[in-house]
């Protein structure tokens, strides 16, 4: 993206960041992995995960991906069925992007995926939702922020178009230098 876009930082208490759902990767990210920015240590507890058509809008509305439209279709190309993204999966201790000084946040702020770009907001069939367990969202009022949250997520959306092919192929091009393992999920 040309610049970072994500709602203001809390600053209050990292609590979500200490316990993430699983946590879709963009091209941002490929390209820092590319760019030798993130260490191999956070690389290794990365995973690819492999969904069919059949999961892919389900796993978009539940994985917070389908503001407007879905955004997982927008982020990679099919191949045999399937498409192909790279996770940071629900990991003991938090978020790998996660400074160990709690006081600084995230490492990689010009790289944090879609679902922490708005978190505490999220959406879910166009609907507006907050976490009930962040102290922060209770201090703000939903409607100021809905239209802030339906920008990021066109943003989001024109940047994965774009990148679309090149996620893709580079994805391939990561797991085979880093050996990232693969994770299916299959249909109801």
């Amino acid at each position: 993206m040309e610049h970072t876009i994500f709602l203001e930082e809390c600053g209050i208490c990292k609590e979500c960041c200490k316990s993430i759902p699983v946590c879709l990767c963009d091209y941002r990210v490929i390209k820092a992995i590319l760019s030798d920015i993130i260490p191999t240590e956070i690389i290794k507890k990365l995973r690819i995960i492999q969904i069919n058509e059949e999961m892919l809008n389900y796993l978009a509305e539940i994985w917070w991906y389908f503001p407007n439209q879905n955004l997982l279709k927008l982020m990679t190309i099919e191949e045999d069925g399937f498409y192909y993204f790279l996770t940071i999966p629900r990991v003991q201790g938090g978020c790998p992007f996660l400074s160990e000084d709690e006081q600084e946040g995230c490492r990689f702020p010009q790289i944090k995926p879609f679902n922490c770009a708005i978190y505490p907001f999220y959406q879910v069939n166009g609907e507006l939702k907050i976490s009930p367990s962040c102290k922060y969202a209770k201090t703000k009022n939903i409607m100021e922020i809905k239209s802030s949250v339906n920008q990021i997520a066109d943003n989001f959306a024109r940047e994965f178009a774009k990148n679309q092919k090149h996620y893709f192929k580079d994805l391939k091009k990561i797991q085979e230098m880093y050996a990232i393992p693969k994770i299916s999920y299959h249909t109801f």
